[in-house]
């Protein structure tokens, strides 16, 4: 193994200890943590919110031409992967149809007020499963205010702002592709990893 592969992967295991580390934060108390005040101000700047946000975005269905995508990666790829990532597999795709963006917050907010967290039938097995198991009544970062909803970040809440991309898990994301499947008669679902891609 060369010395750039040593140094990608180590990389790599920093960066899942951040993710690690960023998630445990943002479970905790925002009482427990160091904000605000008690931060530098290089700390403020490396931890500040994004403060730019608006309302909830159009997001229409665009084409997406029909081809073959190529997944996997090269045995001498230059790039950090897995183990499973290695190989590959050409995929040939059918002209299909995708939303522009990410689904936003506010996209997301329609299928709560709609009771889409109470509708089992929107729901897989899995997800059934994982809603009695979890009593989720919203996605894990929102919290319901006075007025409105907010989003915990990772040291702050704020009102929740309408045209982020939602955070939600799989399960819900399958629960709200069937309840827009339902509510427009379109064949909306997940992408597959070709059309990510």
């Amino acid at each position: 193994m060369c010395s750039s592969d040593l140094i990608l992967r180590g990389i790599e295991h920093e960066r899942i200890h951040l993710e690690t580390s960023s998630a445990i934060l943002r479970q905790m108390p925002l009482e427990d943590l160091r904000r605000e005040a008690e931060l530098s101000p290089e700390e403020r700047a490396l931890w500040r919110t994004c403060g730019v946000h608006g309302p909830r975005p159009d997001n229409p269905w665009v084409d997406v031409d029909a081809r073959t995508v190529r997944l996997g990666k090269r045995a001498d790829d230059h790039t950090y992967g897995w183990d499973n990532e290695y190989g590959h597999e050409e995929v040939r795709l059918p002209a299909f149809r995708a939303a522009r963006q990410l689904v936003s917050n506010g996209e997301f907010l329609e299928f709560i007020e709609a009771g889409g967290y109470l509708d089992e039938g929107l729901w897989t097995e899995e997800g059934r499963g994982w809603l009695r198991y979890t009593q989720a009544r919203h996605p894990r970062w929102w919290r319901p205010a006075a007025g409105g909803w907010r989003q915990r970040n990772l040291l702050d809440e704020i009102p929740l702002p309408m045209d982020w991309p939602v955070e939600v898990n799989c399960l819900e994301a399958e629960a709200w592709c069937a309840w827009k499947r339902r509510a427009t008669g379109l064949g909306v679902r997940l992408p597959s990893e070709a059309q990510w891609q």
